[in-house]
């Protein structure tokens, strides 16, 4: 049995061990999704998809672009 002095550090104790941001990594984050901006696409418009997953060494030559492909249907976000 745990005296109230003990259940007290326990509880800081797991309080403290939480895994928190950093007040810079916070301030990171709210700053980059500020500069996201919304895009709008309209039936017709042709755009280029980018392929984050491909590595730049594996093969040298490789274009992270493919495209163009044309939007047929917009949905709401």
């Amino acid at each position: 049995m745990l005296s109230t002095s003990d259940q007290k550090l326990s509880s800081q104790l797991k309080t403290m061990m939480k895994p928190t941001k950093s007040g810079r990594r916070r301030s990171l984050n709210i700053w980059h999704d500020k500069k996201i901006h919304p895009r709008k696409y309209m039936p017709g418009q042709q755009v280029l998809l980018f392929n984050s997953r491909l590595k730049p060494f594996p093969g040298k030559l490789k274009f992270r672009w493919s495209g163009p492909f044309e939007i047929t249907k917009v949905s709401p976000p």
